[in-house]
């Protein structure tokens, strides 16, 4: 007798090594990509450098970059808590250099390689910095290489990355 599946069953195992997609690269190639004014909000699909948006054409050059639209979403909402004032300092795309020891002199090297989180900020309740990851339900996070980066930036800067799977 042989098993056929139901549709809730095959969307549960996810095909194709739990991500949905035949490689990484295709996963990657059809993530939706956003650019967002940093002054006035707008949001663009296409890559873009100067806010030009008919309705509110601030002209900012400054736009933050979001690869996926789960992370526009995780974007969305901390913006919304920073207006509230539930949250201060936010911040996008903070940088923390990989540094590692050269066990054997115990200088700190520096990789030249940096990991980005995906939003930094403080609880104005208490004063708590958070930094966050977006990682949608897939199998992204149990990536070795992401593992690796993150045992790694926990361990050098001493706090714990907050992984945000659903909005």
């Amino acid at each position: 007798m042989t098993h056929v599946m139901t549709e809730r069953q095959w969307s549960k195992g996810r095909p194709f090594g739990g991500h949905g997609f035949r490689t990484r690269r295709e996963g990657f190639n059809q993530a939706k990509r956003t650019w967002k004014c940093c002054q006035c909000r707008a949001e663009y699909q296409a890559k873009t450098k100067v806010c030009n948006d008919p309705e509110f054409g601030c002209g900012s050059k400054e736009l933050w970059y979001f690869g996926s639209r789960h992370e526009l979403r995780l974007a969305n909402m901390r913006l919304g808590q920073l207006d509230r004032g539930e949250i201060r300092d936010l911040e996008f795309q903070p940088a923390y250099p990989i540094l590692t020891v050269n066990v054997q002199t115990g200088d700190v090297v520096n990789t030249k390689r940096a990991y980005k989180a995906d939003c930094k900020y403080v609880r104005v309740d208490t004063g708590e910095t958070v930094v966050e990851d977006a990682k949608p339900k897939s199998a992204d996070a149990d990536d070795p290489l992401f593992k690796l980066k993150r045992a790694i930036i926990e361990a050098s800067y001493g706090f714990e990355i907050q992984l945000v799977r659903e909005l």
